[in-house]
């Protein structure tokens, strides 16, 4: 998700311009920092809230929580399709031949899959370094 978002903002820059898109970036992080603290303080209120699926509980109920819940796997869901397509995308600059296309997504839902089996978070440290280390270079090249 992060990835997706950071790499969108130099176009969105080229669009808007230098002024507006600033205001914009900058609008987006103090929206963002304040549902932080928003959430958080509800957290604080709320012990038994762990997740925002958590707090739509207390809201609205267990329907809520179901709907934030099925809106969340949709997010996921369309995150993750887009991060294959951007890889397979990738991938397929070495070829211009549809077989490849197909070859290339299921070698990245392969790698995805075997990254995404591991269980405990004291063994991915070193798959948050290779993905700051892909998206730093991305945006590098990017921009």
């Amino acid at each position: 998700m992060f990835a997706v978002g950071v790499l969108t903002i130099p176009s969105a820059l080229a669009a808007l311009g230098a002024v507006p898109g600033a205001i914009n970036v900058l609008g987006w992080c103090a929206l963002n920092t304040y549902m932080g603290v928003i959430m958080g303080d509800f957290r604080n209120r709320h012990a038994g809230c762990h997740s925002i699926a958590d707090m739509a509980e207390v809201v609205g109920g267990v329907w809520l929580r179901e709907a934030v819940g099925a809106l969340f796997i949709i997010e996921w869901v369309v995150i993750a399709s887009s991060g294959l397509v951007g890889a397979a995308t990738a991938l397929n600059a070495l070829s211009d031949h549809a077989i490849c296309t197909v070859l290339f997504v299921l070698v990245v839902t392969a790698v995805v899959a075997v990254g995404a089996s591991i269980r405990k978070f004291e063994h991915l440290g070193w798959v948050t370094w290779v993905g700051f280390a892909s998206i730093y270079a991305a945006v590098l090249i990017i921009v």
